[in-house]
C-alpha cells in the first residue's frame, strides 16, 4: 500500500486538485479506467483519483527509457505495467495478457486507450486495448466494470513532459460505468473478426465519447497519430531493432521481465 500513500501525499502537493463522481466507484470491485490523456502528469492524476491502489498501464518508453530520475518518480507513485505500442502484435499481445492476468488476480486497472498526450482541445477515438482487457477477463468468468473517467486541467499545459509539476489546476470525474452486457454477447456469439472488431470499437467510442461530453470537448471519432519507434524497448532500458525483437529469446525475455513485475506489484499491493 506505499504506492498510494505516496499518492496521496503528492496530491495534496497540487495547487486545486479535485475528485468528482466518487460515488461511480464502488470500493472492492474490479474495474477498468480509462481516461483522456492532456500531458505526462495524467499517469499520476488518474490513479491519485481512485482512493484504492490500481495497476497503471502506461508506455513502456515512460517505464523504462533512461531519462533523468524519471524512472525513481514513476516507481514512487505507480504500480507500473508496460504497453508497448512500437513492437507490432507480438509486444501489445504481451502487454494485454499481463493486464488480463491483474484483473484476474482481483487489480483494478488504469489506461489512456488515446495512446499518447493530446495537445488539440478535442478527444481522439480509442484505440481498443481496454475492451480487449475487459472481455478477455469475462471470458475467464471476472466481470470489471468499465469506467470512463475525464481529466480536465483548467491551466495552460506549459511542458507536456514535465513529470515534476505541481501547479496544475484538475478536476477528475468518474462517470457512469458503461454497460456492456450486449455487446459482449455479439462479441461472443460471432465469428467474424470484423464483428469481433467492431464490438471492441463501440464500447471503446461509448467511454470516449462520454469523456468528450463530460469534458466539453469534440470528439474526434479517428485515431491520434503514434510516431513510429522502429524498436521496442526492455526494462534494462536497452532497445532493439523490431525484427530483431520478435525472435522468440526476445519475447520470451518481454514475457519474464513481465511476470516478475506483475509479482512485485501483487505484492506491493498486499503489503
Amino acid at each position: 500500500m506505499e504506492k498510494i500513500k505516496n499518492l496521496r501525499l503528492l496530491k495534496s502537493e497540487i495547487r486545486d486538485f479535485q475528485v468528482k463522481g466518487l460515488s461511480n466507484f464502488k470500493e472492492g470491485e474490479i474495474n477498468i479506467f480509462v481516461a483522456n490523456h492532456n500531458c505526462i502528469m495524467d499517469i499520476f492524476y488518474l490513479p491519485m483519483a481512485i482512493p484504492e491502489e490500481v495497476v497503471s498501464m502506461i508506455s513502456a518508453r515512460l517505464l523504462f527509457k533512461k531519462d533523468g530520475n524519471r524512472q525513481d518518480v514513476i516507481n514512487e507513485y505507480l504500480n507500473g505495467l508496460p504497453i508497448e505500442a512500437h513492437g507490432g502484435k507480438e509486444y501489445a499481445s504481451l502487454c494485454l495478457d499481463a493486464g488480463v492476468d491483474m484483473l484476474n488476480n482481483g487489480q483494478s486497472i488504469c489506461i489512456f486507450p488515446e495512446g499518447a498526450y493530446v495537445e488539440e482541445d478535442i478527444i481522439y477515438r480509442g484505440r481498443t486495448g481496454a475492451a480487449r482487457m475487459l472481455f478477455q477477463a469475462l471470458d475467464n468468468g471476472v466481470t470489471p466494470n468499465f469506467i470512463p473517467v475525464s481529466i480536465g486541467i483548467k491551466n495552460p499545459i506549459e511542458d507536456l513532459d514535465d513529470y515534476m509539476s505541481r501547479s496544475d489546476e484538475v478536476e477528475v470525474s468518474i462517470l457512469d460505468k458503461i454497460e456492456y452486457a450486449d455487446l459482449y454477447d455479439f462479441y461472443s456469439s460471432t465469428s467474424s473478426f470484423e464483428e469481433k472488431n467492431k464490438a471492441l470499437h463501440m464500447i471503446t467510442d461509448k467511454a470516449m465519447e462520454s469523456i468528450a461530453t463530460n469534458l466539453g470537448k469534440p470528439y474526434q471519432n479517428e485515431y491520434i497519430t503514434l510516431r513510429p519507434k522502429g524498436n521496442v524497448i526492455y526494462s534494462d532500458g536497452t532497445t532493439l531493432s523490431l525484427d530483431e525483437a520478435k525472435k522468440v529469446k526476445h519475447l520470451s525475455r518481454y514475457s519474464r521481465d513481465l511476470q516478475e513485475m506483475q509479482r512485485n506489484i501483487v505484492s506491493n499491493i498486499s503489503r
